[in-house]
């Protein structure tokens, strides 16, 4: 295990640990030697222009999935289960008009959330719609935050166009747009997942040096001395709990915390990569295997908590017992996707994606009359990242 004096050489002595924000105190002088020392970091200067370009990204981002949201009229898509299951969570059988799910293929916290917006706003479309408008909002900024962090090494103008690029593609993205105004469950599994990838880095970056000064404080011992790492296992159990496909995301969170050590260690290059790769999984181990993995189970099975009958006190094999209906549940949504086949007439596989070689019929309805199609030539938005990810490596 690192001392504390190498996490502080490697890291800095004297960073907040717990801001995800650092601003530079224009008042006070820094000198050369300070900025040599460490005393200071100023490639994470957040200036006013991040305030700037963050509430810019977020502002646009939100007229785009919140003006004219209740439109069109009545469910698109996958509305007819989703937008019904969280009527049913929040209002009861009696408004909804439904006794039982709608559909029982995923876990309930995303369903609740989309119920949320019906419970504070009516079920309609605008309340069945809102909570994934703001969920898709809210991803946009922190992918900001994210890729600010991310470009630290840059120099702070560059860091703040890189962050805006990648938030406003992210805004105007055709999947994730689209996705922000329907009351379906994907939007919230990315925003949890944007969390728990930015939790991570934040643990990468200041986690064990906050330990390293704080480690008397309530919140150290109940996070084992790392709280971002705390919060990432949060985030992940929220994205599992919204939809399984969440819980990929903890495979590129593994691969992150473990990055983090090597680079603290020497970087992955050198004849004893494997050595210190073994040295850091062994180091991360038990804590990873309570945050990163009791943790997430705690949160998944808590999302059940008031949308299952049953006693809590009960063997858990027990019929009727509230455990044994979530056992049920699970056994229910894994037959189902292991019984789906690969035979839909309009399926697309995952590589034609970036492409859109097969754009998604969200919603067509033509009373008389004609209409026209409108066709783009250009891919996602986003998909430029990966050729350009491809030549910034070579």
């Amino acid at each position: 295990m690192r001392s504390a004096e190498s996490s502080r050489a490697i890291r800095g002595p004297d960073r907040p640990g717990s801001a995800l924000f650092h601003r530079y105190d224009e008042g006070s002088a820094v000198t050369a030697g300070d900025e040599r020392s460490g005393l200071i970091d100023s490639r994470r200067v957040w200036s006013r222009i991040d305030w700037a370009a963050l509430a810019a990204v977020t502002a646009g981002a939100a007229i785009l999935r919140l003006v004219g949201l209740a439109r069109p009229i009545g469910f698109v898509f996958d509305e007819i289960f989703y937008a019904q299951n969280g009527c049913l969570y929040t209002l009861g059988p009696t408004a909804c008009g439904i006794d039982q799910l709608a559909s029982s293929r995923h876990p309930p916290l995303a369903n609740w959330l989309i119920g949320l917006g019906i419970q504070l706003f009516g079920y309609h479309e605008f309340g069945w719609r809102v909570t994934a408008a703001l969920a898709g909002t809210l991803t946009v900024a922190l992918l900001y935050i994210l890729v600010r962090r991310l470009l630290a090494d840059r120099a702070p103008t560059a860091a703040t166009v890189g962050a805006f690029a990648a938030a406003a593609l992210l805004a105007v993205d055709f999947l994730h747009l689209v996705q922000s105004r329907v009351g379906m469950l994907d939007v919230f599994v990315t925003l949890f997942v944007v969390l728990a990838i930015l939790f991570a880095v934040l643990d990468g970056e200041r986690g064990r040096e906050v330990a390293v000064a704080s480690e008397q404080k309530w919140v150290m011992r109940v996070s084992l001395g790392r709280p971002w790492l705390l919060a990432t296992g949060l985030a992940l159990g929220a994205a599992t709990a919204s939809k399984w496909s969440g819980a990929y995301a903890g495979s590129a969170v593994v691969v992150i915390v473990l990055g983090y050590d090597l680079a603290a260690e020497g970087g992955v290059a050198g004849p004893r990569f494997i050595g210190r790769l073994w040295s850091a999984f062994r180091e991360e181990l038990p804590r990873g295997l309570i945050l990163l993995g009791a943790l997430p189970i705690a949160v998944y099975l808590a999302s059940y908590i008031g949308h299952l009958p049953g006693p809590w006190l009960a063997w858990p094999w027990e019929p009727g017992s509230f455990w044994r209906g979530i056992w049920d549940h699970q056994i229910s949504m894994l037959r189902f996707h292991v019984s789906t086949t690969r035979d839909h007439p309009y399926e697309s596989p995952p590589w034609s994606w970036l492409l859109l070689k097969r754009p998604v019929a969200y919603y067509f309805r033509i009373d008389g009359g004609s209409y026209r199609e409108i066709m783009s030539r250009w891919p996602s938005p986003g998909s430029g990242a990966a050729p350009a990810r491809r030549l910034r490596s070579w």
